[in-house]
């Protein structure tokens, strides 16, 4: 019998192998379907296939920013319309580009919602490994002052806002926002 912590740390793993998979299939089968689009409509051949690429990895690329998003606890709308557009896009092409019958239409819309699916079921993956990860403890000692916590917090995180900021140190957005504005202009005279 297989114990079950090792059983929850392979499922992961076995996941995303699963989704990298299908993800692989369903971009091919869209890829040639969108490039005999991409003929029909009259883009030269030795460049037809950029088309797919551009159509499809917008796929990926609004996945992505629906991941990253998220993990900075930011409004993910913007990956989500990338996604969900580029979805139909393709979808609509794959379908157009299919024989009239339904059966065919049916298939050829498949592999641009596997692709759609299958990257955010590898998102949501991530995500839940990322947050499940433990808190490394920082490696320096923690500052006493709210001004020192405010500064430790952005020489840790130099890409955060005062909003983040805020939250992560449990102050408000006008406290972290004051005190950054006072080591600015105390910074400057020092100068």
């Amino acid at each position: 019998m297989i114990p079950l912590h090792r059983l929850e740390q392979t499922i992961p793993d076995l996941t995303g192998v699963a989704v990298l998979i299908i993800a692989g299939c369903a971009f091919a089968l869209s890829f040639f379907n969108l490039q005999a689009a991409a003929l029909e409509a009259g883009i030269s051949p030795w460049l037809s296939w950029l088309w797919p690429c551009c159509v499809d990895a917008l796929l990926i690329a609004g996945s992505l920013m629906i991941l990253r998003s998220n993990l900075r606890n930011e409004s993910p709308w913007v990956g989500w319309a990338v996604l969900l557009s580029f979805t139909l896009v393709s979808t609509i092409f794959n379908v157009l580009h299919s024989p009239a019958d339904v059966i065919s239409q049916a298939a050829h819309a498949v592999p641009p919602v596997a692709l759609c699916v299958s990257i955010e079921l590898l998102m949501m993956c991530i995500k839940s490994d990322l947050k499940a990860q433990p808190v490394q403890p920082m490696s320096t000692p923690a500052p006493k002052s709210t001004p020192d916590k405010i500064v430790q917090y952005f020489k840790e995180q130099p890409m955060s806002t005062h909003a983040q900021a805020a939250e992560a140190l449990g102050l408000s957005r006008s406290t972290v926002s004051r005190h950054m504005k006072n080591l600015c202009t105390h910074n400057l005279h020092i100068r």
